[in-house]
């Protein structure tokens, strides 16, 4: 074991006899005391830690009294660290954080930073005890400001004020802030006010009050003292596939009497939501000649589409078709790495959907997932997998304020105020279950400061999970989900994480982010994936079974959708991104990412103890039913992991036969490009296969 040795003394030189506390400090803010020392008469000491560490805190008391905080990093073998001399600087902050009524709120994250000149300094971290308090320690290094060229360039500030405000480096009192984060601490909650100039070497703070829903349960608060946009008389419908969504869609348009309002985010003029092969070629019910026919009977039509200098758009080719009709369409600029991606369909205040995809060919496609379908617009395009839903009751009369507010937004800034639109849907109870609708909004748009409810859904369900939690998105690079899934993962043993992920996701640049945040979670992207304990990632895939060379290719996940526990589920328009959830992380080069953040909205629905329904439990089967090729499922002693496992390596072996097979459309995830490579890595070397991308 490594040893640690010295000697602590006074300002003046004298030494000091002291009681010795160390600390190892963990990468998420744990600590835990590995030696109890002294030092003697003469300042010395010298002790084994009881486990090896890379960072350390070493505190040094006189009876119950602070003196001094020593910071050591990175450090390889005996530790020699010669004369330590103590000073009379801000070494500790503590607080406490209580809810409205004044009781302690436990297990949360706080981190205090310096925020004087530049860059916030970080000073150190903590958890929130039973009672709710936090002692916070840090070296005085943490804060000390070094004058150099660099800092002078990293502030933009003039040398002469960084001169005068730094005249004793080693004194500087910090200006300390407070920032609370969830449990998992990955998400702040909140900031406390500003502490300047301290020159206490304990620092007590007033306490950190938080409303306790803020805190807890599953539910989006929004920071309010109550659940938003929830209600418990709703009906739903998952739409699995687009034949089956768009089906439903047209069903309702048909039957409209009174209003429609949708937005997309793409809408292709010649886009066909019932499209059949015939000799002539691909025909069928052309989804904008449908409206047209709606707002002839009278029907009022509203269309928002997505416009966007940085992403193809249709808006004028959609416009265009409009145009000579009752049709009112309109343009949802959006400047720069974000867009209007919320695709939601509004029918007379009483039935609402949340749809998945964009309305062009491509999309597409049945849950056969035919393999060189012409239905979606080429034989040459991969079928798509995506998840719809279909509401009925309360909640939808919170999808219609969503379409509302976004409408009269543009009324008021681009069309004088004309076409305001009142919300008329009222609650039509419409059954038992209970839905919460959340929702991503651009900042400085129908909201000043955005909103981020979607990124808080994810928050509270992540936080919450205890036995498994199932992700299939379009995208998986958003850090923060990332990094509450690694914690997650860290403090419950028990917990298993299930993804089904594109390969190749197409905006180019998130590959790489997705395979960095594989590697984030405790994934070894250059090992055999499969024989992660907790972790399963997989792709979706197609066989042609019956005309050899028998075409193998994955399917594009377009999808929204997860599932906690059987007691939580959502599905929506949010992808696991930055731009959908908290800002465009992933174009940090390029722009500010606060300022960009997509037009999205997710369904909840919730089956917790309190409302019971099974319906998430239903949802779950039926969707993972086409997934894996099975029509019941029963978790045995190894989770459900262990069942998707088993499949995916048994559709590696049928994949390696003469008539090769599939059960379902599995196959374990691999980080290579080309479907060939991908194959080959899981060594399968077929020649009655052909695998395209």
């Amino acid at each position: 074991m490594e040893s640690v040795k010295g000697r602590i003394l006074y300002k003046r030189g004298t030494p000091l006899e002291t009681t010795i506390k160390t600390l190892k400090i963990s990468e998420n803010c744990h600590q835990s005391l590995i030696n109890y020392s002294k030092s003697d008469s003469e300042g010395n000491f010298d002790f084994e830690l009881s486990e090896s560490a890379d960072h350390i805190l070493l505190h040094f008391y006189q009876g119950e009294k602070l003196l001094h905080v020593l910071e050591k990093t990175d450090f390889q073998g005996d530790l020699d660290l010669g004369d330590i001399t103590t000073s009379s600087q801000n070494i500790a902050v503590k607080g406490r954080v209580v809810d409205e009524d004044g009781n302690p709120i436990k297990g949360l994250m706080i981190t205090a930073f310096d925020i004087d000149i530049g860059p916030d300094d970080f000073l150190g971290c903590n958890w929130t005890d039973d009672e709710g308090k936090y002692f916070i320690t840090y070296d005085p290094s943490r804060y000390h400001f070094q004058l150099d060229e660099e800092n002078v360039v990293k502030t933009s500030l003039n040398p002469v004020s960084i001169i005068k405000k730094s005249l004793s480096l080693l004194d500087r009192e910090p200006d300390i802030k407070i920032i609370v984060n969830d449990r998992l601490g990955v998400f702040e909650l909140k900031r406390s006010d500003e502490y300047p100039d301290v020159s206490e070497i304990v620092k007590e703070v007033e306490d950190i009050v938080m409303p306790r829903s803020w805190v807890e349960g599953w539910l989006v608060t929004l920071e309010d003292h109550k659940p938003q946009r929830l209600t418990d008389n709703n009906s739903f419908k998952p739409l699995i596939d687009n034949e089956m969504a768009l089906e439903e869609i047209m069903k309702a348009i048909k039957g409209a009497k009174s209003y429609i309002y949708l937005t997309q985010f793409q809408f292709r003029p010649d886009f066909l939501a019932k499209p059949y092969v015939s000799p002539e070629g691909v025909n069928g019910s052309s989804l904008a000649e449908t409206l047209i026919a709606a707002s002839k009977q009278g029907v009022k039509v509203r269309i928002l589409i997505n416009q966007n200098l940085l992403i193809p758009d249709d808006y004028d080719e959609i416009a265009e078709i409009f145009k000579d009709t009752e049709v009112v369409v309109r343009p949802f600029d959006a400047q720069g790495p974000h867009a209007m991606h919320a695709k939601i369909l509004m029918v007379d205040g009483k039935e609402a959907f949340i749809i998945g995809s964009p309305f062009t060919q491509d999309y597409w496609d049945t849950v056969k997932h035919f393999l060189h379908d012409l239905r979606r617009g080429s034989k040459d395009k991969q079928p798509v997998h995506d998840v719809s839903i279909q509401i009925n009751g309360g909640a939808a009369t919170y999808i219609e304020e969503y379409f509302v507010e976004l409408w009269n937004y543009l009324s008021t800034t681009k069309y004088a105020g004309k076409d305001k639109l009142v919300a008329h849907a009222e609650p039509v109870p419409a059954g038992k279950q209970a839905l919460q609708v959340v929702r991503s909004i651009t900042p400085q748009t129908i909201l000043k400061n955005g909103e981020k409810g979607v990124l808080e859904m994810y928050r509270r369900a992540i936080s919450n999970a205890e036995d498994f939690i199932y992700m299939e998105n379009q995208y998986f690079t958003n850090p923060y989900i990332v990094k509450a899934i690694k914690a997650a993962l860290e403090n419950n043993e028990d917990l298993q994480l299930i993804l089904v992920i594109n390969g190749n996701p197409d905006v180019p640049t998130y590959r790489f982010y997705q395979h960095h945040r594989l590697k984030k979670i405790g994934l070894d992207l250059d090992g055999p994936l499969l024989e992660h304990p907790r972790i399963g990632v997989y792709n979706l895939w197609g066989l042609e079974e019956k005309k050899e060379p028998h075409t193998l290719q994955p399917f594009y996940v377009h999808s929204k959708v997860s599932i906690v526990d059987d007691k939580w589920a959502t599905i929506g328009t949010s992808n696991l991104d930055g731009s959908s959830l908290s800002g465009a992380e992933e174009f940090t080069q390029i722009t500010n990412p606060d300022l960009h953040l997509n037009m999205e909205i997710n369904a909840v629905i919730l089956d917790t103890e309190a409302v019971k329904t099974g319906n998430v439990k239903n949802f779950r089967e039926e969707l993972w039913s086409e997934h894996l090729g099975l029509n019941k499922m029963e978790k045995n002693s190894g989770g459900w992991l262990e069942i998707w496992r088993e499949i995916a390596l048994k559709n590696v072996e049928l994949l390696k036969k003469d008539k090769p097979l599939m059960q379902g459309h599995i196959l374990p995830y691999t980080p290579a490009k080309k479907s060939a490579h991908k194959i080959k890595s899981l060594g399968i070397n077929n020649t009655h296969l052909m695998p395209v991308d």
